[in-house]
């Protein structure tokens, strides 16, 4: 067995002072996070924001068919206050028959089932897109919640 080499006091007083610096250094980022009522709450709008651009981006592409305010008709019917609404019922706009059958009411659930395979949701539905991948069908979603 091996003795241990024998310890230098002047190597202990260092260790010794790192380790006061450390626990020092530890104990004021503790404070500092813990004081700063405020820090949550920017990370919620900077997520906010990360979500309206990403659902921005995204509706982009719909907006060559549907208009998201002013209640106008495209190709696509306006999605303006469209969650509540049931399917088929946007004044103006000539829905196909599956569509206005469908007895949906549009609610997160149903508007993202639709958006991942509309003809699997509503056969005979006019959309003209296959699906949308989960992630965007979620910004679509967030889009609209956030732009009531």
């Amino acid at each position: 067995m091996q003795a241990s080499p024998p310890r230098n006091k002047k190597t202990v007083r260092l260790w010794r002072g790192a380790l006061a610096w450390f626990i020092a250094i530890l104990a004021w980022q503790t404070f500092q996070y813990f004081s700063n009522p405020r820090q949550p709450q920017m990370a919620v709008q900077e997520h906010s924001a990360g979500r309206q651009l990403r659902g921005s981006e995204v509706v982009a592409t719909c907006a060559a068919c549907h208009a998201f305010s002013g209640g106008e008709n495209r190709i696509g019917p306006p999605l303006q206050d469209l969650f509540g609404r049931r399917a088929g019922t946007a004044a103006g706009f000539a829905y196909s028959q599956a569509m206005r059958d469908s007895n949906i009411v549009w609610n997160q659930d149903t508007l993202r089932k639709f958006l991942l395979d509309p003809a699997g949701t509503v056969p005979g539905t006019a959309m003209a897109i296959g699906g949308v991948s989960p992630d965007d069908a979620q910004a679509i979603i967030d889009f609209l919640e956030d732009n009531k």
